[in-house]
């Protein structure tokens, strides 16, 4: 049975395959309008500008998609401690390493949960670690223990 203290996170890659689809239906649909019809067949124009960026969008699409894929980023959340795990690399900053944890709250504008950043705040580094909960799998679940982490922080520093 899982441990309920950690819970591993690992990065959505769904978005790639969407914008894969919807740049391959563009360029079929453009590619179709601006084609002609010469004796019963279909020529399309392969050297149109627009079809070269669409298919140069569609090229970089893929190349992040498989770059991503090999990279394997995943997070893990635990009570005390935040692990990012990526193929070749691991860092784990443990409560005590962690000074705050911010988490992007609504303001004037209604922001959806898709756009929140959370950053850390970690003592051996200058800069804050920021990621998207919504790029993760469960994003939910992920939030929420991260919440739970955040609280902890707060009774430890108290």
């Amino acid at each position: 049975m899982e441990n309920d203290s950690k819970k591993e996170f690992s990065q959505r890659l769904d978005f790639y395959w969407q914008y894969l689809t919807a740049y391959f239906v563009a360029m079929l649909i453009y590619g179709v309008a601006m084609g002609s019809i010469h004796a019963g067949y279909l020529t399309i124009r392969w050297f149109d500008p627009v079809i070269i960026l669409l298919l140069l969008f569609m090229m970089a699409s893929a190349f992040f998609l498989l770059y991503n894929f090999w990279k394997k980023k995943s997070i893990v959340v635990g009570d005390d401690y935040i692990v990012f795990h990526a193929r070749r690399k691991e860092r784990i900053f443990h409560a005590e390493d962690i000074q705050k944890i911010y988490i992007g709250r609504k303001r004037h504008i209604s922001l959806p949960n898709t756009l929140r950043i959370v950053k850390i705040k970690v003592k051996s580094r200058k800069m804050f670690i920021m990621f998207r909960p919504s790029s993760y799998w469960n994003d939910k679940e992920l939030m929420r223990r991260i919440h739970v982490l955040k609280q902890n922080l707060e009774q430890n520093h108290k």
